[in-house]
């Protein structure tokens, strides 16, 4: 049975429904099309409807839930443009932070970082790479001190990274990420500033595609 996260620091109850149903359907325990009944979350969650409803408020703001009136929320993932816009975005927005974060990198951050990936060799399924990817771009962003850039790119990567595991298994992208990221890394400690935002780039376009990718094919289906 599904249930709520508790170790994810001082949460709102409404912020540890909404983590939790996030995580479902990363999991693919709530499937693309899914209905989201209140009832039903509140029993699996464990927590009186109130919470859940303004859950799936957030979850639709973030583009993961789509409520129609008089027929309750849904399972939903954006149109194929929506996705390649919403990653255009995030390259903006993360070459920035990374911009201003790589003279301020240091040896233990890059150490940090690289530990992050060989755990990623490692990571059994989607909401663990999930977990492990986030603290390694974060890893690299944070030395740019810049609360509201990194703020914006974590509300950004809310609302697409859940479609990109949805797409795929870490088995189906671990090789091809990993190369990347290596590639990233390998940037940052040689402190080319062109090529690692080049890498980081390269890196958000690979992963939209995927996930525009498999927008239209669902679409077609």
């Amino acid at each position: 049975m599904s249930r709520l996260l508790h170790d994810q620091g001082p949460l709102t109850s409404v912020e540890r429904v909404a983590a939790a149903i996030r995580r479902d359907i990363e999991a693919g325990v709530l499937p693309i099309g899914a209905s989201l009944r209140q009832e039903e979350l509140g029993a699996t969650y464990q927590v009186s409807r109130m919470p859940v409803r303004e859950a799936l408020r957030l979850l639709e703001a973030e583009g993961l839930v789509k409520i129609y009136p008089a027929r309750g929320a849904f399972v939903t993932i954006p149109e194929a443009a929506a996705i390649r816009e919403l990653y255009e975005i995030r390259a903006l927005l993360e070459g920035e932070a990374l911009q201003h974060a790589l003279h301020a990198l240091t040896p233990r951050d890059l150490l940090a970082a690289e530990r992050h990936i060989e755990q990623l060799d490692e990571a059994p399924d989607s909401a663990t790479w999930s977990s492990l990817d986030a603290a390694l771009h974060t890893t690299l962003y944070q030395p740019a001190e810049r609360p509201q850039l990194l703020e914006l790119i974590a509300t950004m990567r809310r609302r697409v990274n859940h479609f990109f595991y949805l797409a795929h298994t870490p088995d189906q992208y671990r090789l091809s990420c990993q190369a990347e990221h290596r590639a990233l890394l390998a940037a940052c400690k040689a402190g080319d500033s062109a090529a690692a935002t080049q890498a980081l780039q390269t890196h958000l376009h690979n992963a939209g595609e995927v996930v525009a990718r498999f927008s239209e094919e669902l679409r077609r289906s």
